[in-house]
């Protein structure tokens, strides 16, 4: 496999969708902070379809930026607690196809019109400083049509929908979201006060959203949108 000592950049900027980048090997890391970062403007099927292990790094990030497409076939393990590792999501769209195993922990958010398409089986969170935000301070989404797609850091704001003036759209159409660990669940703020973003979750086809034991920790808290 490919040995990360430092960050790579996987870009693609090809006009012709058919030329595509296809990262099929496995990565693995050296001890430090190391990353990973999907680039480009190309639409076309780019996929990372080896294993992506991140647990020799102390830190460990799988970014994605731009306005092209990137397809996980393979599978992600990120390494990071709170806001380190994880990954951000700033542009464009990445798939995580049905064939994919993806956990990501530290902070994970998706803004600058990022999307995210599920239907593999993806973990977020492992411990009480890691969250999730769709629509982090400007739009992003999160579309679930198949397989699992879990949050279950326990804090204060594990999975937010929209902060500040932003738009967070998350769609169950198909396949689980579910929320554990007594996460809590927030629309249009990260502590419920003084925020103005616009969260929107919709469960529809054969979608599920799963909450789990509702407590006192683990509920729907709306800010101000």
């Amino acid at each position: 496999p490919l040995v990360l000592g430092g960050a790579v950049t996987f870009r693609n900027d090809a006009v012709d969708a058919g030329s595509v980048l296809d990262i099929a090997g496995g990565i693995t890391s050296t001890s430090g902070t190391r990353s990973i970062t999907l680039r480009g403007t190309n639409d076309g099927n780019n996929t990372l379809g080896g294993e992506i292990n991140g647990s020799g790094a102390t830190v460990f990030a799988v970014n994605k930026t731009d306005a092209g497409t990137w397809t996980v076939t393979g599978s992600i393990l990120t390494k990071g607690t709170g806001a380190n590792g994880g990954m951000a999501h700033t542009g464009g769209t990445i798939n995580f196809a049905d064939t994919s195993t993806v956990n990501l922990t530290g902070k994970v958010i998706v803004k600058d019109g990022g999307t995210i398409n599920s239907a593999g089986t993806v973990s977020i969170g492992s411990t009480a400083g890691d969250y999730f935000t769709v629509g982090d301070g400007s739009d992003g989404a999160l579309n679930v049509t198949a397989g699992t797609f879990n949050v279950s850091a326990a804090t204060g704001k594990a999975f937010v929908i929209a902060t500040d003036v932003a738009t967070g759209t998350v769609n169950v159409l198909g396949g689980t979201l579910s929320v554990t660990n007594n996460a809590p669940i927030r629309f249009g703020s990260w502590d419920g006060t003084g925020r103005d973003g616009q969260g929107t979750l919709t469960i529809a086809g054969t979608g599920v959203f799963d909450t789990g034991t509702t407590t006192a920790s683990n509920s729907f808290v709306l800010g101000n949108g």
